[in-house]
């Protein structure tokens, strides 16, 4: 917990939009299980993600990023189309089968060993290849998720792991890389980004009157705690 606090503060401190993301810690969280007390290696790993393949997380927070959302349902639609309209007639969103996944970073869905292989393929390919990975990933779960026939069933069913075979979807995956629609949607997730020369990325997109906003209440909250503490005393 120490070192998972300590790696949030330095974030926050290279970027504020990391002091208010609900979901930064879920996703910081296995770097500093794969990292251990290495608080650098964490904080350069996690920027390296958000300049890389969670690019667009912050650009419309606290909402989901849309084209990322949109381009996995629209390829989701062309690989499996049946699982799709499953999806559609449920009322079973990308939100949910795209985002609440996304934004756990996967560890609520696989084991760990699961996931260091996964990881392994991530960061060995450019961006595009984690969100067609989500695509083959819910390609491989169609039996069990076309068996429900309710929305919170469905929910459930995806935020929890489901056997699946990791190795038919890594080679599945590698296979749409070479056939997807690429996009203007697509463009920024077809080649891996370095860190500018100066140093750590510092400027994330984001609506910074968000920022600014959820900033200020974490200050009175804090004032708050603060008033608490001294009437305590």
């Amino acid at each position: 917990r120490h070192v998972l606090e300590r790696a949030l503060s330095a974030l926050a401190h290279q970027a504020p939009v990391f002091a208010v993301a609900h979901f930064v810690p879920s996703l910081v969280f296995p770097f500093v299980n794969v990292f251990g007390a290495d608080v650098q290696s964490t904080v350069e790993a996690v920027l390296a993600f958000f300049l890389n393949w969670g690019q667009e997380f912050f650009v419309l927070y606290p909402h989901m990023p849309v084209n990322v959302a949109s381009f996995v349902s629209h390829t989701l639609k062309a690989e499996d189309a049946a699982l799709w309209n499953h999806f559609t007639s449920l009322g079973v969103t990308p939100e949910v089968f795209v985002w609440d996944v996304m934004v756990s970073l996967y560890t609520e869905v696989m084991t760990k060993n699961e996931w260091l292989q996964f990881m392994d393929h991530v960061m060995a390919n450019e961006p595009v290849w984690m969100f067609l990975f989500h695509v083959r990933w819910l390609a491989q779960l169609r039996l069990p998720i076309l068996a429900i026939t309710d929305h919170s069933n469905v929910v459930a069913l995806l935020r929890r792991p489901t056997p699946f075979d990791m190795n038919v979807v890594l080679q599945q995956t590698y296979r749409v890389q070479g056939r997807y629609m690429k996009t203007e949607v697509s463009a920024p997730y077809e080649q891996l980004h370095s860190f500018p020369a100066e140093g750590y990325p510092a400027h994330f997109q984001n609506h910074e009157s968000v920022v600014t906003t959820k900033l200020e209440e974490l200050e009175l909250m804090r004032e708050h705690e603060q008033q608490l503490k001294g009437s305590k005393v």
